[in-house]
């Protein structure tokens, strides 16, 4: 997740944001316009391009919103 987070592909989503929590594997969790979490997936076995391309389908639309953690 760090090229995500602190990489070169941190300012590609806007509207990504991230959350560490010790010990837990990585996750994407898509969210609502309320906040409310409509799917959760763990990430931890998909590589850079992987987790690119969901976002890229995922997160567009004004309103659209995510964390990983």
């Amino acid at each position: 997740m760090e090229p995500f987070v602190k990489g070169n592909k941190k300012d590609r989503f806007k509207n990504l944001t991230y959350e560490n929590k010790r010990g837990a594997p990585p996750r994407i969790r898509l969210l609502d316009s309320d906040d409310n979490v409509v799917e959760e997936l763990n990430v931890e076995s998909w590589d850079t391009d992987a987790v690119e391309e969901f976002l890229a389908q995922r997160l567009i639309g004004e309103g659209s919103d995510a964390a990983i953690e």
